[in-house]
């Protein structure tokens, strides 16, 4: 599946939601979704955790973010939420002001490079949750 050059802008859920298997995204603009004129969260991509006996174990195999641009909102929660096998996310330009901007759970074999963002000093920019719900920090350049 391919998703490049598209607009999503002001959307009222996630942009993008529970990408199957080899998906690329790349290319395109996202702007904080909202609902009238409040700006409710972020999410250019978004996926079921799989912690509910009513939500299965997910993933997104082979997932690429790429050259794309996320910014203009003031919502809460990351660009990116989701678990990966097999991921890359490179040469994106993630702003804002929340914490963190990418949020990986579960992932394995995933890839972060090139990924430039703008947060004010002191903010994280990417959190990695581990098994048992431990909470991981690393700084603005990563390689999982």
């Amino acid at each position: 599946m391919l998703v490049d050059g598209c607009a999503f802008v002001h959307l009222g859920a996630a942009s993008i939601y529970n990408a199957g298997e080899s998906w690329t995204v790349q290319g395109n603009t996202f702007v904080a979704l909202h609902v009238g004129d409040k700006f409710l969260s972020k999410y250019a991509y978004r996926q079921d955790d799989g912690e509910t006996p009513e939500t299965p174990p997910y993933f997104a195999f082979n997932f690429n973010f790429i050259g794309n641009w996320c910014g203009d909102g003031d919502g809460s929660g990351p660009w990116l939420d989701g678990k990966f096998l097999g991921g890359n996310i490179c040469g994106n330009s993630i702003v804002g002001e929340d914490e963190p901007m990418i949020v990986l759970r579960g992932t394995d074999g995933t890839t972060i490079s090139g990924t430039g963002s703008r947060v004010p000093s002191g903010s994280s920019v990417m959190r990695q949750t581990a098994p048992g719900g431990s909470k991981l920090r690393w700084p603005s350049s990563w390689a999982i």
